[in-house]
């Protein structure tokens, strides 16, 4: 039973990573380096977008909650079954 608690917060976890990464991080980077003196030397305007720019809250919040909610349910449930 444990593993499989083990499991299910192990894979919230990591969509939880994913979606901080992906929403808020790279959209950080990428707009620190469109600032930088760097772009004077390398073609970064190819790769820069609204869509690459534009931090995305909604979905990072909706991971943490889907997190947050995971982990209460496994937790419920592991105590429900260890109960009887």
């Amino acid at each position: 039973m444990s593993t499989a608690i083990g499991i299910a917060i192990g894979f919230s976890f990591k969509d939880f990573i994913t979606s901080s990464v992906t929403h808020i991080l790279e959209p950080l980077i990428i707009k620190m380096l469109s600032l930088t003196p760097l772009n004077n030397y390398y073609n970064l305007a190819a790769y820069i977008t609204q869509e690459n720019t534009m931090l995305d809250i909604k979905n990072f919040f909706s991971a943490l909650f889907a997190f947050i909610l995971t982990v209460i349910t496994v937790y419920y449930i592991s105590k429900f079954i260890s109960f009887i």
